[in-house]
């Protein structure tokens, strides 16, 4: 039976704590163990950020010139370092600059050995940053080597490690259906102009068919609510007639939580116990594979917790009980009192977070008879004046879907509220190929006319037109045609 009160912390009670679970690093840091509470190897920007103090990188970027140092206020005292190196392995240059920014200025030592830029140990803070000092046994018997040197250069650890220092700074990039007017689940990917760059706000992700929405991250929490409802305002207004939904029955659908801190085994099963394994089977019929526990990424800004579908986003309120549950038990981990890794009711009431947890209990017993409609539960409500956009697709020359466009427009503009009294309706112009000759798919004088089956939403309707006419030279004679063609489209869509 599991221990529910046992509770595990960042601060293991152990001689030293290796951060991101690598072994080669375990050598040194048994031979650094007096200077230094933490070690980490390869490139971790969010321990850089989040522990100042005590703590020894290897293999990490490429160290700015003492030069450089001492431009930017640092002073800066070189020590050369004359032992026997191993084959020359690990005193190298790499791609990634390393951001000092973080660090006050204060005295450097600068190590070479034997002459080439090997680490340097910032004095004030306690911190290591170094080439390849563990990378296997070699590295390991210089740094053997190096240590009589070293223990002159590097302070003492203090008795107890430092806290770290940083504020949880949450992010999102949730995943929606999109439902049109008639009720249906559509596909997004012929609906919303953004892709997979995380640079736009709104839309879609890597299969292409479900909306993405990025928020802007947030440390305090209700701007972080504030940003998903600015994003919520902004597809009821470019997108109205369309819905989203987190039933997740068609399309996969995630509630993907960014946090900014290290992630390790220990987070991770928190996070499952606390949150994943109470909103896990709120996931639709099509997430398939993805519906897991301990899904995570890690990033350059610390992790992407991918266990929560998009229904913990379904009502702001619900979004705010869990951000605050999971920003609650991950400040107690990186405390030395650390966090129960399961919920009781007796850690809950310590947390303080009481009305959270109770909010996220009645939302999981109520949500399989609760409305999927995100914009209805967020209280999202735009007016917005119907509208006839005109889509080109398929090859056009640009000076023909130029005119085209501004012929049908203008027209089109003017019959919105009888087409849609709600809305955007889609006028799609689409290409056959120039093997089929002049035909088109609407009664035509000027075409002859096909059947062809061009799938729509509701909303939308599709004119299939000649190759050779859409990519042709505008003369007098072909505006005089598309003239014609305009009056015949707007007829058809009339009926």
């Amino acid at each position: 039976m599991r221990d529910m009160g046992k509770k595990v912390s960042f601060y293991k009670g152990g001689e030293f704590l290796v951060l991101n679970d690598d072994e080669e690093i375990i050598s040194g840091a048994q031979i650094l163990k007096n200077y230094f509470w933490f070690f980490t190897t390869h490139d971790q920007p969010t321990v850089f950020s989040s522990l100042r103090r005590s703590l020894a990188c290897f293999y990490t970027c490429e160290l700015p010139s003492p030069s450089v140092l001492e431009e930017n206020g640092f002073e800066v005292e070189r020590i050369d370092i004359s032992v026997k190196v191993l084959d020359n392995i690990f005193f190298d240059e790499r791609d990634r600059k390393w951001d000092f920014s973080i660090f006050e200025s204060q005295k450097v030592v600068y190590i070479f050995v034997n002459g080439k830029s090997a680490g340097m140990y910032l004095v004030k803070n306690q911190v290591l940053i170094a080439s390849d000092w563990t990378h296997n046994e070699k590295c390991i018997e210089t740094l053997k080597q190096l240590i009589p040197y070293l223990s002159k250069i590097f302070r003492k650890r203090s008795k107890l490690p430092p806290k770290p220092r940083f504020s949880i700074t949450v992010g999102a990039d949730p995943e929606f259906e999109v439902i049109d007017s008639s009720g249906r689940v559509v596909s997004a990917s012929g609906i919303v102009k953004g892709g997979t760059d995380p640079r736009q706000e709104i839309g879609r992700d890597g299969a292409g068919s479900q909306v993405e929405l990025r928020p802007k991250p947030e440390s305090d929490l209700w701007k972080f609510i504030g940003n998903v409802r600015s994003l919520l305002k902004k597809f009821a207004e470019e997108y109205p007639g369309y819905r989203l939904s987190t039933q997740g029955d068609v399309y996969p659908l995630g509630g993907h939580i960014h946090l900014s801190v290290p992630v390790n085994n220990d987070i991770i099963r928190i996070l499952d116990n606390w949150i994943g394994d109470k909103v896990i089977h709120l996931s639709g019929k099509a997430r398939g594979s993805y519906k897991k526990l301990s899904a995570y990424e890690t990033k350059p800004w610390g992790f992407e917790y991918r266990t929560p579908p998009a229904a913990v986003f379904l009502k702001p309120q619900v979004l705010f009980a869990v951000l605050k549950i999971m920003k609650a038990v991950l400040k107690e981990y990186f405390s030395c009192e650390g966090v129960s890794l399961y919920p009781t009711p007796e850690e809950i009431a310590r947390l303080k977070i009481e009305k959270e947890w109770k909010i996220l209990n009645d939302f999981v017993k109520e949500y399989p008879k609760v409305s999927k409609d995100v914009l209805k539960q967020w209280r999202i409500k735009v007016k917005v004046e119907p509208r006839v956009d005109v889509i080109f697709r398929d090859d056009w020359a640009p000076e023909i879907r130029s005119y085209v466009s501004s012929l049908l427009s203008e027209r089109l503009g003017k019959l919105a509220k009888k087409l849609n009294m709600r809305g955007i309706y889609k006028v799609i112009l689409f290409g056959f190929r120039s093997e089929r000759g002049m035909v088109c798919n609407f009664e035509s004088t000027v075409f002859d006319k096909i059947d062809f089956d061009y799938s729509v939403n509701s909303g939308e309707k599709a004119f299939g037109l000649p190759y050779n006419v859409r990519v042709a030279e505008l003369s007098d004679d072909l505006k005089k045609m598309w003239g014609v063609v305009a009056e015949e489209i707007i007829k058809a869509l009339l009926k």
